[in-house]
């Protein structure tokens, strides 16, 4: 709705402080909802998300940095307004009023009286503004934002936007009506009430006289005579309009859902539609003069004009599409791989990102440079396309099949693997221009793969792993039963003795999250469950040697320095995310890529972290006893809260021979003693999954 500048914090570069953790550098800073955006002047601006990330231009909105992050305590931000370079208030959810005297650097909190949520905030001079909010709730100050007192509330009524034409008059748009106040908001009449479902979210005026009001369903509505009366406007369109800019009576734009902007150069008579290029909602708009605006929506994005709106291109962003693999050949080079054909590509470590034409408009799924000039992406359709150009030049190789391909390999820049929806492994020597095809003795669809010199792994569906010492030639399928049926998702490789896998499994109302990992070539796994309510998945995994890891899924990045037996959860440092990719150029510097576009950096090994993230106790399952027995064994299980319990026993294979517990039981300490006779001689499993997650004992049979 309005947008406010900042001056000179200015460092129109990313924040480099000792402290940082995970920064998101696409889009800049903050991939949060914009909720509020207002100009000082032709050149000074400011921006606020939902969750405080406050933003500043100093060059009219073609560029952006963060100036603070500022704490809501609670809730979520609605709208802000400045007044100066210094001064600026903000209001929130639950009553919550803030105030800056240093240009949004520092925040004091000011008394509203009210647990209401405050809309709005409109500064007609520097002393004298108004706020509303819901319940009819109306605030005024007279001494710059320092005070706020109530005046007359409008009874019954949710308010949600204002406008004041002088100290004295104004007007409030609320649901379907529009208020209006000659003296100060002492008083209120009604002077427009509208069809039900119109409910107005935005009112401006270009003059005393000339103003516009607009809501959902595509509804507007115009006055030349301050308000006394109102005339609709049809905008040809349904959808429901979420900002407002008047640039003098006869120039006006709006915004609205999925990527709306109309404009109108005859006072509302004809409205035109302009391309934003984007699909999601778009809030806030700001003209400073009639060819130069900014627009802004959720994930981060800002858009900003030159033109009038001709053309409207990113201020903050490179794409908002889904991105879901990244790649490092050099420290300052680096591209990320996403929905729609995307590539973007950096050449100065992260701080900015181009968007490369690839040729195709198929999702690419995986990426891999061998080198800054040679470099293969892959995905749906059977997609495969390659650059020896640095990216410049994206061209399609030939695919051994028409599937979903999830994930590539490279050793160097002609040797390389490809795995996807299909049971077979592909393998090329002459840089994709054939592809071999090896057998896996599997029908699972595989995932991910990864090898060091003739030494690989590849994981899928159904808690398939697979290894091959030959360079690929022979595979032999690793069982291991802790895994259950888990979906196995990404690996993470050192060297050849050292190599995770992540996964998950949905199980009794859980999903259950399984990383597994060797530290002797494959022949001994260690596995850790998690159990999450409601469900989070493992999608991210990258080690930078056999103690230095990173896990990341569903809302969360975690980081482990003891080779994955303890955790240490990051996720607080960052805005929700869902990363779907790491890459770790150095010990220190790393990249994460996730939806809409999200690109996070950290240039300290993502922080300190504050807390382990819940891993299972190991105790709650313990060793039978004895072991080895001939006919009888005692399993002990320890249960800390009321849980559904599975008790089962599976042989090498994991295959399950016996259910021995398939009930809900209490907290407490159970005991069952297991009777084998009958069993043949050999090695078997007991597997616990309850609340806490999945427990697995290994027993031996005489």
């Amino acid at each position: 709705m309005r947008y406010q500048a900042w001056i000179l914090w200015l460092v129109l570069f990313y924040p480099q402080t000792a402290y940082n953790q995970w920064e998101y550098v696409n889009p800049v800073a903050t991939a949060d909802n914009y909720v509020a955006m207002d100009f000082l002047d032709a050149a000074t601006g400011f921006a606020l998300t939902s969750h405080g990330t406050l933003m500043g231009t100093a060059d009219g909105g073609n560029r952006w940095a963060k100036v603070e992050s500022v704490s809501p305590h609670s809730g979520f931000f609605l709208d802000m307004v400045f007044t100066s370079s210094s001064e600026g208030t903000i209001t929130s959810t639950r009553g919550l009023i803030l105030h800056t005297r240093n240009g949004g650097h520092t925040w004091d909190s000011i008394p509203s009286g009210t647990n209401a949520n405050l809309q709005s905030v409109f500064m007609y001079s520097n002393s004298i503004g108004y706020i509303v909010g819901l319940h009819g709730t109306v605030l005024k100050t007279v001494d710059g934002g320092l005070t706020w007192n109530p005046v007359q509330t409008i009874p019954g009524r949710d308010l949600y936007d204002c406008w004041f034409v002088d100290p004295e008059t104004g007007f409030v748009a609320a649901d379907k009506h529009v208020f209006k106040t000659r003296d100060g908001g002492n008083t209120w009449n009604q002077i427009l009430l509208a069809d039900s479902g119109d409910n107005f979210i935005r009112i401006a005026f270009a003059d005393s006289l000339n103003g516009f009001t607009v809501g959902r369903r595509g509804a507007a509505f115009k006055t030349s005579d301050g308000g006394n009366n109102w005339i609709r406007t049809p905008t040809g369109t349904t959808r429901y309009l979420y900002g407002l800019s008047i640039v003098n009576p006869q120039v006006v734009y709006i915004t609205g859902s999925n990527g709306l902007i109309l404009k109108s150069k005859d006072n509302g008579e004809t409205w035109n539609m302009q391309s934003s290029g984007i699909p999601y909602d778009l809030g806030s708009i700001v003209f400073t003069d009639e060819n130069k605006g900014s627009a802004s929506g959720p994930l981060g994005a800002i858009l900003h004009t030159t033109d009038g709106g001709n053309t409207w291109k990113p201020a903050t962003y490179a794409t908002l599409n889904n991105l879901w693999d990244c790649s490092f050949p050099e420290l300052e080079i680096g591209y990320a791989c996403g929905s729609d054909g995307t590539i973007l590509k950096t050449n100065d470590g992260g701080n900015s990102w181009s968007l490369l034409e690839t040729g195709t408009a198929q999702t690419l799924y995986t990426i891999f440079m061998t080198s800054p000039l040679v470099g293969y992406s892959a995905g749906d359709g059977g997609t495969i396309i390659k650059t020896i150009d640095e990216g410049n030049t994206w061209n399609k190789l030939t695919s051994p099949e028409p599937v979903f391909w999830n994930n590539l390999f490279f050793s160097d820049a002609n040797n390389g693997f490809l795995v996807g929806r299909t049971q077979v492994i592909y393998h090329t020597t002459d840089g994709g221009q054939t592809w071999d095809s090896y057998n896996t003795g599997t029908n699972a669809a595989l995932n991910a793969i990864e090898f060091h010199g003739l030494s690989g792994y590849a994981c899928g569906i159904n808690a398939t792993l697979l290894q091959t010492m030959n360079g690929g030639v022979s595979w032999q399928q690793i069982v291991v039963p802790e895994l259950c049926e888990a979906n196995l998702n990404v690996i993470s490789c050192i060297d050849q003795d050292n190599c995770y896998v992540a996964g998950n499994q949905y199980i009794d109302n859980a999903n259950i999250c399984f990383l597994a990992f060797t530290h002797d070539g494959g022949n001994t796994w260690q596995v850790k469950t998690f159990a999450f309510f409601p469900s989070k998945i493992f999608t991210a995994l990258f080690f930078r040697d056999a103690m230095t890891g990173y896990l990341g899924g569903s809302g969360f990045i975690w980081k482990t320095r003891d080779g994955g037996n303890h955790w240490i959860d990051q996720t607080t440092y960052m805005e929700q995310t869902n990363p779907n990719a790491f890459f770790f150029v150095t010990d220190e510097v790393g990249f994460s890529v996730s939806y809409g576009g999200q690109i996070m950096r950290t240039i300290n090994g993502g922080g300190i972290g504050f807390k382990d993230p819940g891993m299972v106790n190991s105790s709650l399952l313990e060793q039978n006893y004895p072991n080895p027995f001939s006919s009888k064994t005692r399993i002990t299980y320890h249960l800390p809260v009321k849980s559904k319990v599975e008790l089962v026993i599976v042989d090498v294979t994991g295959r399950k021979v016996i259910t021995l517990i398939n009930q809900d039981q209490s907290a407490g300490t159970y005991f069952y003693d297991f009777d084998g006779t009958g069993l043949p001689s050999g090695f078997y499993f007991y597997r616990l999954l309850s609340k806490g997650g999945i427990e697995t004992g290994k027993m031996v049979k005489n």
